[in-house]
């Protein structure tokens, strides 16, 4: 592909908020229409829209259908879609593989930290769909597969916003959802027939989240609040996060209408609004019907390869075919109630909760509210409680750590545990990684039944065991940021029934969510939070992903204190790319991300983006966060301390492999290999082989489960093109 395409660069000064029916053509949609003509001229298209008719469909819905025969027989084939985690292919068609002549552009944010690194291009669809029919390609070199990620949806909404033109739809296409090419990317094109969609009334399901159910496929729907990109891009990706993990197919679609909420024919106002489509899997090569259903077709834009199809259609045979694409009620309404509790409902918390018992001390509220019949103990905080450098506080714990301690000792008396730890034996092994091994046999005998897990990507089930069942007394606590008592979101602390050390835990971001076990962003950042409201170096927060020896699937993390020293605290480590370290000096090598300048987003984006990548590969993985020295060679700033981030892709375990080594005293190897061992915390289950246990026995274990070298050469090369930046 040749390097030499016309940028457009843009600032957020560039972008056009509110577009009136009859505004100018922007800069943008000038140089986009100008690129286009040119490149009709010059018959780069596999068909030309000339002879293309439209009519729009008397009826209910008003659906506007065009007859565009080429888009059935000259455009490229589809492929094969099985799975909405199917990874990308770089031997199948991709857009880096296409004809110079069909880059008309590219996208250049000058506020953004990866200028001029990652290339976002804007193609001609050589098979057309409307006048200015185009693909946006983000990050085209980062070869990602066709799944939302955050970035992605922001630079979407920019572009969109870069246009005056209400009559500019840009929409996409999800997987198993009429998505015909694996290979992240957008369609967008200008419709100039309006469109019911554009100002149909909306009902506010949860916070930001809007529903249409009056259409033969309801979706959900968000709009643009303040000129706020970032967050119109969160919750997009919230919901479309959730559907992804859920195998669940989705399409979207972004163009420009009245508010929300609004009547049919509301006030002269204008925003943009967002559409998410929640509908049935179309697995294999798409199949052509009368006409394909993904996004156009959802927004109420038919186009209709065949002139007897087109001249039949009816609004009501046109919607009988859409509603055929919809999900059975009864799973629509399951996905409307998790994506409901996605978001806040401010409402719904002032009705419900009366708030009684609180506490203030040093900044930091100990609430207990009544929710219901429930009494729930709120532990509310905001960024200055945050703990970022511990060192001037260590030997001293912070009110989150009185708290969690205290509440901790008391479910103990009380008696929720399956055993207690008096007596655990520790041994530091002599070595080169000084191991810290305990002695835990009920660790395997007094614990749940583990889950069997066959995928990375395996969805929720709620008929198994989750955190929402577990006893009144097993609960100590919630996290509430900005110290708002009325979240939506309850991310809750449980005790670890079967504890692995001190104050041994599980923290469940969004409990009712009922979110799998599958790494978000938003629960990334609750975890960070977590670990810096902490002041103790000895506070370790980890996570086990499926197949890589998590025992429920429901979305948790792992937290206890180990008063020992770990070798990775200050373990070396060399740059991969950007924010992404390696450590490769150790029995299974991982990739290892710090907190700079105590910006927890970024840390948890970076963070998301290699476990998105794990995720979306298939690739087992864990998580491990300890207080440590910077990163870099050895004797980089040893006097200052950072949270270190650690993730580890391994070699999975299936089914009752799975089982069989969490339950088994008597299994092969004396430990299980999971978050705490591969950091170098070892609870051992065998009592006869704990004291026989060396350095180099431990070794042998831990790599049993690292991947082959040649597959991790491939996933550090992937994950250096993820971050952009030359070594």
């Amino acid at each position: 592909m040749a390097e030499d395409n016309i940028a457009f660069p843009y600032n957020a000064g560039s972008f056009i908020i509110s577009a009136e029916s009859s505004a100018k053509a922007s800069k943008f949609d000038d140089l986009l229409e100008t690129s286009w003509n040119a490149a009709q001229k010059m018959g780069y298209f596999n068909f030309n829209l000339e002879q293309m008719k439209s009519r729009v469909l008397p009826g209910e819905h008003l659906f506007v259908t065009d007859l565009n025969r080429g888009r059935g027989s000259l455009r490229r084939k589809p492929q094969s879609m099985m799975s909405l985690s199917q990874p990308y292919d770089s031997e199948r068609f991709n857009f880096t593989k296409v004809n110079k002549r069909e880059v008309m552009l590219e996208l250049c944010n000058e506020e953004r930290r990866n200028y001029g690194k990652e290339r976002h291009v804007v193609l001609i669809n050589v098979s057309p769909i409307q006048d200015c029919s185009v693909l946006l390609v983000p990050d085209i070199n980062g070869h990602l597969p066709q799944v939302l990620t955050l970035p992605s949806l922001e630079l979407t909404i920019e572009m969109t916003l870069l246009s005056s033109q209400r009559s500019l739809l840009v929409g996409w296409n999800s997987l198993c959802a009429a998505a015909s090419v694996n290979h992240l990317h957008f369609h967008a094109y200008y419709l100039r027939h309006e469109l019911r969609l554009r100002t149909e009334p909306t009902t506010q399901l949860a916070g930001p989240c809007h529903i249409i159910t009056a259409w033969p496929v309801p979706c959900f729907v968000f709009q643009l609040e303040h000129g706020d990109v970032y967050s119109l891009a969160r919750n997009i990706h919230r919901v479309t996060e959730y559907l992804h993990q859920s195998e669940i197919a989705h399409n979207i679609c972004l163009t420009r209408g009245s508010p929300l909420g609004e009547g049919k024919h509301g006030p002269n106002k204008h925003t943009l609004r967002a559409f998410v489509w929640a509908r049935r899997s179309i697995f294999g090569v798409k199949e052509v019907d009368v006409f394909n259903v993904a996004f156009s077709e959802l927004m109420g834009h038919i186009p209709i390869m065949d002139e007897e199809q087109f001249q039949e259609l009816t609004d009501h045979s046109a919607a009988a075919q859409l509603s055929d694409t919809a999900l059975p009620p009864e799973q629509f309404q399951s996905v409307r109630i998790v994506v409901a509790k996605l978001f806040d409902n401010a409402m719904s918390n002032n009705s419900s909760n009366d708030c009684h018992g609180t506490e203030e001390n040093n900044g930091l509220l100990i609430t207990k509210v009544r929710d219901n019949v429930e009494d729930r103990l709120l532990f509310l905080y905001d960024s200055q409680d945050l703990i970022c450098h511990p060192d001037c506080a260590e030997g001293r714990n912070s009110k989150f750590d009185e708290t969690l301690q205290s509440r901790w000792d008391e479910a103990r008396e009380a008696g929720y545990f399956r055993y207690d730890l008096d007596g655990m034996s520790t041994r530091i092994l002599p070595g080169d990684y000084g191991f810290v091994a305990q002695l835990n046999t009920k660790r395997a005998t007094h614990r749940r039944q583990p889950q069997e897990m066959m995928s990375v990507a395996q969805p929720f089930n709620p008929k198994n065991f989750n955190f929402t069942k577990v006893k009144s007394g097993e609960i100590l606590l919630e996290l509430c940021k900005d110290k708002a008592v009325k979240e939506g979101s309850r991310h809750v602390i449980i005790i670890n029934v079967s504890p692995l050390e001190y104050c041994s835990i599980l923290l469940v971001p969004d409990i009712n969510a009922h979110l799998p076990q599958a790494l978000t962003l938003d629960a990334l950042v609750v975890a960070i939070e977590m670990m810096l409201l902490s002041s103790k170096r000895s506070f370790r927060v980890g996570w086990n992903g499926l197949c890589a020896l998590a025992s429920v699937n429901h979305l948790h993390f792992h937290a206890y204190y180990l008063n020992y020293k770990l070798r990775i605290e200050s373990e070396p480590t060399s740059l991969l790319a950007g924010p992404c370290h390696l450590l490769a000096s150790w029995p299974a090598p991982a990739f290892v991300f710090q907190l700079v300048n105590g910006d927890v987003i970024s840390l948890a984006r970076n963070v998301h983006m290699v476990t998105r990548y794990f995720h979306d590969h298939e690739i087992a993985h864990n998580l491990f966060m300890t207080r440590g020295s910077i990163l870099g060679p050895k004797g980089t700033a040893p006097d200052r301390t950072t949270l270190r981030v650690f993730l580890w892709p391994r070699s999975p375990v299936y089914g009752e492999d799975s089982a069989f080594q969490l339950l088994s005293v008597k299994s092969v190897d004396a430990f299980n290999v999971a978050l705490c061992e591969l950091a170098g915390h070892i609870p051992v289950k065998d009592s006869e082989a704990f004291p026989l246990m060396t350095d180099q026995s431990a070794v042998e274990v831990i790599r049993k489960f690292r991947l082959p070298d040649s597959r991790f050469q491939t996933i550090q090369e992937d994950l250096k093109k993820l971050f952009l930046q030359e070594l």
